[in-house]
């Protein structure tokens, strides 16, 4: 297994996910897990903004969280959802393991169309 995800190989698997039919029509984010504590409790809710630049301030500011579908952020495909979890921080580019620093990726998420 490799570190890095293929993005083929996800829509592969995703497309069976329930809540995404068609990875081509938009689709938003919501939140099934966090990795350690996060202070908004984003379980269920939808990915609302991105924000890279917070991530100077604290790695959770870095996603703000709704339970509003209708406030979440649209993506136009799964592909560019995907591409925006996976997107690397321009400020800590790579971790101190040597991966790529990914701070989304810090959030379980499931994609579903709109």
């Amino acid at each position: 297994m490799t570190a890095d995800l293929d993005l083929g190989a996800a829509l592969d698997t995703l497309t069976a996910m329930p809540g995404l039919e068609d990875p081509d029509r938009p689709v938003v984010m919501r939140c099934v897990f966090a990795m350690g504590d996060p202070p908004d409790e984003p379980y269920g809710k939808y990915l609302a903004a991105v924000d890279l630049e917070a991530q100077r301030r604290d790695v959770w500011a870095v996603a703000t969280w709704t339970a509003d579908k209708a406030g979440a952020m649209v993506f136009p495909t799964f592909r560019e959802a995907f591409e925006c979890w996976r997107q690397v921080s321009p400020h800590w580019p790579v971790r101190g393991d040597g991966k790529p620093n990914r701070p989304l990726t810090l959030w379980s998420v499931t994609w579903e169309n709109t």
